[in-house]
C-alpha cells in the first residue's frame, strides 16, 4: 500500500485513513475548520499511537480532553456534546484531513493540557 500523504481538507477513504495513520510515528492532527460556529477557539483530534485524543480549547482553557479508540468516535462525541451549541441548526462539523502540525503550535496546545 502507498504512503499516506495528506494536507488540510484532503478527503481520504476512512478505512484507509484509520489504517495508515496508526502506522505513522509523527503526531498528526485533524482540526475542526468551523470551530467558531460552535463558539470554540480551537478543536482538534490528535493521533497518538493507536488512539485518538479529542481536544477543545478556549483561551488556553481546556473544555474537552478525552481519548477515543477511533477517529469516528471522536467526531461522534464532538457532535453529541456540541451540536446544540452551534450557531445555527444546519451547522455541520467540518474537519481537515490529518496532517503533521507545526511543532511550536502543537507544543503550545499540549502545554494547555498539562496545566
Amino acid at each position: 500500500m502507498g504512503s499516506f500523504n495528506s494536507y488540510p481538507g484532503q478527503e481520504i477513504n476512512p478505512e484507509l485513513k484509520q489504517q495508515e495513520i496508526n502506522t505513522n510515528e509523527k503526531p498528526m492532527i485533524s482540526r475542526l475548520i468551523n470551530s467558531m460556529y460552535y463558539f470554540i477557539e480551537c478543536v482538534f483530534i490528535l493521533q497518538e499511537k493507536n488512539k485518538y485524543r479529542l481536544v477543545a480549547l478556549q483561551h488556553n482553557r481546556v473544555l474537552m480532553d478525552k481519548y477515543y479508540p477511533t477517529i469516528r468516535g471522536c467526531k461522534i462525541a464532538f457532535d453529541k456534546l456540541y451540536k446544540d451549541k452551534a450557531r445555527a441548526e444546519d451547522v455541520k462539523a467540518n474537519w481537515t484531513g490529518f496532517y503533521d502540525p507545526d511543532k511550536d503550535w502543537l507544543e503550545e496546545k499540549q502545554s494547555c493540557l498539562e496545566n
